[in-house]
């Protein structure tokens, strides 16, 4: 599969490393506006000069490609996406959809209507304990689920990327990660978001790090979410630390580490469920295989409007302090 990576910059970076590791992809040409960061994307890749544009428009006039990853900032993924499935590629991009759900349900209806692939690359499902938790819930391991909470703690210094400035900047850029886990790892929607957010007085971020968030879900369990990037305590990992309280038991996540507990009887779970590969390198593999067998991605645009819709609704709730409808 030969792709064309518009942004090398930041997050970037890793998929230019994945996408080398990657046997079965490989770089048709690389897109960014900064000519200093296809510069280092060169020098990292070994591409020629010829193969690096400054814009998707130029490197589809010069280069064949099977698909697109878009790596842009959020506002910019529909257009980007858009030009891909108008000159008949596959899109894989980062997470979030888009920053308006407008343009999220745009870029799945164009998809459609080209009869392209379009891919989230929610990677974070993409990893054996997300797969075992799933499991154990769907097998009813310790019952039905009916309260869950989630918390999530880190002290990330994101000065001088565009997630220091942007609005509501946990909620739109990182919970996305951990709304689509709740939808996976439960096997059920949210139908509304209750939201707090607010900005801590030693927080470098000139928007709102940190949120409260209740979620009420079609099985009308409830998800609390409790969550910062500025953080003066212990940090809990990416994946954040989960509860999730069943009839006969709990099952909790830390880490990576999946337990069962029944009271103080706790039982780890060992081994997680196996996967080929996990978190990115997976997404590629997946993306790969849809494209091949004409099937829907896992994390596709239209399942990822599920997830999306729950951070606009969260994003609503805070700035009107009041419940909102999670509307795909």
């Amino acid at each position: 599969m030969k792709v064309i990576q518009v942004g090398v910059a930041g997050a970037g970076g890793g998929w230019l490393i994945n996408v080398m590791k990657d046997s079965r992809t490989e770089h048709a040409a690389l897109v960014d506006i900064s000519p200093e960061a296809l510069a280092a994307a060169r020098e990292k890749t070994g591409l020629g000069e010829n193969l690096c544009f400054e814009s998707l428009t130029d490197a589809l006039r010069n280069v064949q490609a099977d698909a697109v990853i878009n790596v842009t900032p959020p506002q910019f993924h529909r257009p980007v996406s858009e030009e891909a499935f108008r000159a008949g590629l596959h899109v894989l991009t980062e997470k979030p959809l888009a920053d308006k759900m407008d343009d999220c349900r745009a870029m799945v209806d164009a998809a459609e209507q080209a009869g392209q692939v379009l891919m989230v690359s929610q990677n974070y499902r993409f990893a054996p304990w997300a797969r075992t938790i799933r499991r154990l819930l769907a097998e009813r391991v310790v019952g039905n689920p009916a309260n869950v909470v989630v918390r999530f703690r880190k002290c990330t210094d994101f000065r001088g990327t565009f997630r220091e400035t942007m609005p509501y900047p946990l909620i739109i850029d990182m919970s996305i990660h951990h709304f689509d886990l709740m939808r996976y790892i439960l096997g059920t929607n949210a139908t509304s978001a209750y939201a707090a957010s607010w900005r801590p007085q030693w927080s470098w971020f000139k928007n709102d790090p940190s949120a409260s968030i209740c979620f009420e879900m079609t099985d009308g369990g409830r998800v609390l979410y409790d969550a910062t990037w500025s953080s003066r305590g212990p940090e809990t990992s990416w994946n954040g630390q989960w509860e999730i309280d069943c009839d006969e038991g709990q099952i909790r996540l830390i880490g990576e580490r999946v337990e069962i507990a029944r009271g103080d009887d706790i039982t780890p779970v060992e081994p997680l469920d196996e996967m080929p590969v996990t978190s990115i390198p997976y997404s590629l593999l997946h993306f790969g295989e849809c494209i091949e067998n004409g099937s829907e991605p896992e994390t596709s645009g239209r399942d990822n409007l599920g997830s999306v819709a729950m951070v606009f609704a969260a994003v609503q709730s805070a700035r009107i302090n009041e419940r909102v409808d999670v509307a795909v």
